[in-house]
């Protein structure tokens, strides 16, 4: 019989112990599908000035025209590199590189940077005004970087940042090649 009341007050001691689970439930993250950018809060303005980091003899990766407030300019990615006479660019282990937006009034300097990897373009035209989206690759990964024109300015937004540290292992950009 006292084997059966201790049973029988250990049971209630415990339930009565238990009581409700008042504690709020962890929310779960909602994920950010891949390949989605996530776009940061700081935007840079960037104003038109009369000086272009481009120089003669630098190599233009990439150029394309487009029409700005009535303006035709030209977007171009250059780097101060050499191509060998192979055709293939011949890499330091840095380099310095420039995306510029160059009109008849107006030059307007989007990324002047050393830097060891690969820059590329991607331009495009949102309504009247034109979209340029810069990637960067490099040992630790890639950045991408859109750089948008609006009421006499550009203005820079970073889409992807690599983490600090790391190592790319393998790259499906193609060399620039001539």
């Amino acid at each position: 019989m006292k084997k059966l009341l201790a049973v029988i007050l250990c049971a209630a001691a415990l339930t009565a112990c238990g009581g409700r689970d008042t504690a709020e439930p962890t929310p779960t993250p909602t994920p950010t599908p891949v390949g989605t950018p996530v776009p940061s809060d700081v935007r840079t303005m960037i104003t038109p000035s009369q000086t272009n980091p481009i120089k003669d003899n630098w190599t233009t990766l990439g150029e394309v025209g487009v029409v700005m407030d009535g303006e035709y300019t030209d977007i171009i990615l250059a780097t101060e590199a050499q191509r060998g006479g192979d055709g293939y660019m011949m890499w330091d282990d840095s380099q310095r590189w420039a995306l510029v937006a160059v009109g008849e009034d107006n030059t307007y300097t989007l990324f002047d940077e050393n830097m060891g990897g690969t820059a590329y373009i991607e331009v495009a035209m949102e309504g009247d005004s034109p979209a340029v989206n810069l990637v960067t690759t490099a040992t630790v990964g890639l950045a991408v970087t859109k750089f948008t024109y609006s009421d006499g300015a550009f203005y820079a937004e970073e889409l992807v940042t690599p983490e600090a540290s790391g190592n790319e292992i393998y790259s499906s950009f193609p060399e620039y090649f001539e």
